[in-house]
């Protein structure tokens, strides 16, 4: 009887004669030197973990990664150890499937939003560690039932919210198949048994309970008949594909009727369209149910053609239609391309694109202003269906479902994006809020006039959008936020009957720490200091009034208010008419003030009046005086230019 070593040497030889077998059979025994005794919670030694691997018919050193993948985190082996015995690139592989082993991720968005962080970083060096990881969770999940009870649903989620979008967004279907109805399980078995028992009253609909295989052999014996080479393969759709339609339509069971799915493997791309038509004038297609991902490839590398019909026994079921080489890719998605017998070119393009939206990923970390931020980006990007436009050029965009015009230009580049101004689709003139459909052409409208506001943000539904949209408004949110800080610190001193002063200001950034006045006015705007017990600390003798009420001027009694009604009744009739001013953002309204009249070349500041807006005085305007700090904006640097 052969041995496990000689059955696993035996199966890499038979799709790759060239492998080097020695390597990897003494990667196989250093496994089993280095974990001595150690074994797996289900009582399996380590060595058993590549079965996946093999299966996707990878790279002899992603083989010995999975083999040797566990040593560095239970082994006292270290990097250098294994450097020497067999390669950098390998022990670079086994470091960052270490790494990823030692990510846990929480509920908590601080520590998630890390976790990602060092998840990407990971990725970034080599996205086989990930491969690795993957088939490990995979394995991990089959056997969670030797795990104690609190665990199991800790690591369940993590696996249905993680590792089972990864593995999607890389093209692993089956692998983020499987992890999400093992997830199921794990998290509510109760509602994947409700969903197992209608299941097998829907088979009890044929005479011998067998509708997949009768379904499979009338489908055969029509494709036979038109001289077609194919094999037709079926199942019923996982149990969590089932629920998850269920809640996503709000439906019942019983209006659920398409829980079958078969695929069509031809052997050429041609046959595949020819089976569409001979299914489509066999069975009435459903409308709204056909997707070609075969002249529009899903991000991932996915290929195929989507049909649902009214099929054999009046049921209705998913067709998917593809080669076999498309089938394989379907299955393993990214790791298909590291086959010893794919071209170097061809893995080449699939890791480009990979890098490209890791390199988005990471571009979204360095420039998250917190853990909520980059975790919704970051998870808009893994997680979303996608739909695919065409620029008038034909080059193709995939988006996810309800993307809109802003995200089609940010998709092309942030520059395009910035000055998008409405576009045109197929022919016809639409805003920045229209939702784009499968197969529409779009042409972007840009203007010069336009910049980025934090409306836009209401709009865009892609991370990337978000991310440029935010580093685009980023001085509006900042000026933003600290205005609302302002008022709140004025309001809350108007109650209390007491004035704002340089000294007041002073007081709060000594006694809080903090280092500016506008952080302070950011502090107490998201609620990072509790600014009414900041102040009853700092005067425990103020007294509270309850009837105040706060207007513009009540910052100081020397006719602010007046001065704005001025202001507000010369707009009318202004000095200045084609200008700008240095520093100070077009989409920001402002006005001119009426007590200084700045003038080209002028130096001036602007003070932010809540309700009102933002004011330019000269940097010299006696009435400067009458505003105190929490007026002042950052950018008071400015210069009105012609």
């Amino acid at each position: 009887m052969k041995s496990d070593l000689q059955k696993m040497l035996d199966s890499i030889t038979l799709y790759n004669p060239h492998a080097n077998l020695e390597l990897i059979e003494k990667a196989y025994k250093k496994c089993k030197k280095w974990h001595g005794l150690q074994k797996r919670k289900s009582g399996e030694p380590y060595y058993t973990h590549p079965k996946e691997i093999i299966k996707m018919q990878l790279d002899d050193s992603t083989i010995i990664t999975a083999l040797l993948h566990d040593i560095i985190e239970d082994t006292n082996v270290t990097f250098k150890k294994i450097e020497k015995n067999f390669s950098t690139e390998i022990a670079e592989l086994v470091e960052g499937v270490t790494k990823l082993d030692k990510i846990n991720f929480q509920l908590e968005q601080i520590k998630q939003a890390e976790n990602f962080r060092k998840l990407f970083l990971a990725l970034a060096k080599d996205i086989r560690v990930l491969v690795v990881k993957l088939c490990d969770r995979l394995h991990n999940m089959r056997t969670i039932g030797h795990k104690n009870g609190s665990s199991i649903k800790r690591i369940a989620v993590e696996t249905l919210e993680i590792y089972a979008p990864l593995a999607e967004r890389i093209g692993m279907h089956d692998i983020a198949g499987e992890l999400q109805d093992l997830s199921f399980g794990a998290i509510n078995s109760r509602a994947r048994n409700s969903v197992i028992k209608r299941l097998e009253q829907i088979k009890s609909k044929t005479e011998d309970g067998q509708i997949v295989s009768n379904i499979i052999t009338e489908l055969s014996d029509l494709l036979t008949n038109e001289n077609i080479e194919s094999v037709v393969k079926g199942r019923e759709k996982s149990p969590y594909s089932i629920w998850k339609k269920l809640i996503r339509k709000g439906t019942t069971f019983d209006k659920l009727i398409d829980v079958v799915g078969f695929r069509i493997i031809t052997d050429n791309q041609k046959d595949c369209y020819t089976v569409l038509g001979i299914i489509h004038s066999k069975y009435k297609a459903i409308p709204d149910t056909f997707a070609d991902y075969i002249s529009l490839p899903k991000s991932n590398g996915y290929k195929s053609i989507h049909t649902v019909v009214m099929g054999p026994f009046l049921q209705r079921i998913e067709i998917q239609i593809r080669t076999k080489e498309m089938d394989i890719e379907a299955e393993y998605g990214l790791a298909a391309h590291w086959s010893y017998k794919q071209s170097i070119n061809k893995l080449d393009e699939i890791k480009k694109g990979m890098e490209i939206w890791i390199t988005t990923m990471l571009d979204i970390l360095k420039s998250a202003n917190n853990a909520e931020e980059f975790l919704e980006t970051t998870k808009l990007e893994m997680y979303t269906e996608q739909i695919f436009a065409f620029t008038p050029e034909g080059d193709i965009i995939d988006l996810p479902q309800g993307a809109t015009i802003i995200d089609f230009a940010f998709a092309i580049s942030n520059d395009v994006g910035n000055l998008c101004d409405g576009a045109k689709v197929n022919n016809f003139n639409v805003g920045n809020n229209y939702k784009i459909k499968n197969g529409d052409q779009i042409k972007i409208n840009t203007s010069k006039a336009v910049w980025p506001s934090i409306d836009w943000m209401q709009i865009a539904t892609t991370g990337r959008a978000k991310h440029a949209i935010k580093k685009a408004t980023y001085i509006e949110q900042n000026l933003l936020i600290k205005a609302k800080g302002m008022e709140i610190l004025s309001r809350l001193f108007a109650r209390y009957n007491h004035k704002i002063n340089d000294k007041v200001i002073t007081e709060l950034l000594n006694y809080t720490k903090i280092k500016s006045v506008d952080d302070l006015y950011i502090n107490i705007a998201s609620n990072a200091i509790d600014i009414t017990t900041v102040i009853k600390e700092i005067y425990p003798d103020i007294l509270y009034v309850s009837n105040a009420f706060l207007n513009i001027s009540s910052f100081d009694g020397i006719g602010q208010h007046r001065a704005t009604e001025k202001i507000n009744s010369a707009m009318e009739k202004p000095w200045l008419k084609n200008y700008h001013i240095d520093g100070l953002p077009e989409c920001f309204l402002h006005k001119l003030s009426y007590c200084c009249k700045p003038n080209i070349g002028d130096s001036v500041i602007g003070i932010s009046i809540p309700n009102d807006g933002i004011f330019i005085h000269k940097k010299n305007c006696t009435n400067l005086a009458h505003f105190y700090l929490e007026n002042y904006l950052t950018i008071d640097h400015l210069r009105i230019g012609s």
